[in-house]
């Protein structure tokens, strides 16, 4: 079965089986796991600096995620460029734009992102939320802007690598009397910011280190509910080829002052990546 095939198959399938519409995220997945600078293969090392283009496809449960970046450097390994990124879910549609700076042990990425909704609304102001209050269709249509901050770093450790991941997050275009919920941290949001930690360790095994599994922490924190979530769990990736790589994600909410169920968390993401660029390196 082809790539192709496996990513469709991941991604329509779910949408065909489950309800959609209100209370389903826009999943704006994946955002920054953490693992990304670890993750760099050394089949992309090759070759000297470049202008290029690439692109990463992310396919999954209930997301499709293509991108294209344009920049210099050596795509996929040590660059500067410029991306822009489609999400499409059953929820609704993203689009991101920014600049993402790789360099040895560290990614930086800035930029301006838009969620549009199918169903969902803003949340009237209230102490707390639960799941229900997710399918509010009484407010305004819940479109927003935010703009996006990381920085993620890692360093060898034994036989794996720790990593730490800073995000700030400011929610922009949003009526004064609402609340929201924010597409891509998966927590309730008074804006404007909304702030992000995460950090955790992964083991190799297998040749070259293809397996990478993990425990992770998280904490996101809201200034203006003075919200702090916390969640913990797994992160994997295994590593097929040079441009094919599983990604899964089990880090479900332990600690929040809303009840908002599987939306509240990274809770049982799998998807598929794929990954391109021109030119490529030279083979040897």
């Amino acid at each position: 079965m082809s790539i192709a095939a496996v990513v469709l198959a991941m991604t329509v399938v779910p949408l065909a089986s489950g309800p959609v519409g209100v209370g389903t995220p826009i999943e704006a997945h994946p955002m920054p796991s953490g693992l990304e600078t670890g993750n760099r293969r050394a089949f992309w090392s090759g070759g000297s600096h470049r202008w290029f283009v690439s692109s990463i496809v992310d396919g999954g449960y209930l997301y499709l995620r293509p991108q294209i970046a344009f920049g210099y450097g050596k795509p996929h390994w040590r660059f500067a460029q410029l991306e822009t990124a489609a999400t499409v879910s059953a929820g609704g549609v993203g689009q991101y734009g920014g600049l993402r700076v790789a360099l040895p042990y560290v990614e930086l990425r800035g930029g301006l992102r838009a969620q549009i909704p199918f169903a969902r609304s803003f949340l009237p102001r209230q102490p707390a939320y639960d799941r229900f209050d997710l399918e509010n269709e009484s407010s305004p249509s819940a479109r927003y802007l935010a703009l996006d901050a990381d920085v993620v770093a890692t360093a060898p450790a034994y036989r794996g690598a720790v990593f730490a991941l800073v995000g700030a997050h400011r929610l922009l275009s949003v009526p004064a009397e609402y609340d929201l919920y924010e597409e891509q941290l998966r927590v309730v949001v008074r804006p404007p910011w909304a702030f992000r930690a995460r950090v955790g360790y992964t083991l190799r095994f297998g040749e070259q280190g293809a397996v990478r599994i993990g425990p992770v922490a998280e904490v996101v924190y809201v200034p203006a509910r003075t919200a702090t979530i916390f969640r913990a769990g797994l992160v994997a990736t295994v590593v097929l080829s040079h441009h094919v790589e599983v990604l899964v994600t089990l880090v479900p909410t332990i600690v929040s002052p809303d009840r908002i169920g599987a939306a509240g968390g990274d809770f049982a993401q799998l998807g598929v990546r794929y990954r391109w660029a021109t030119p490529e390196p030279p083979r040897e």
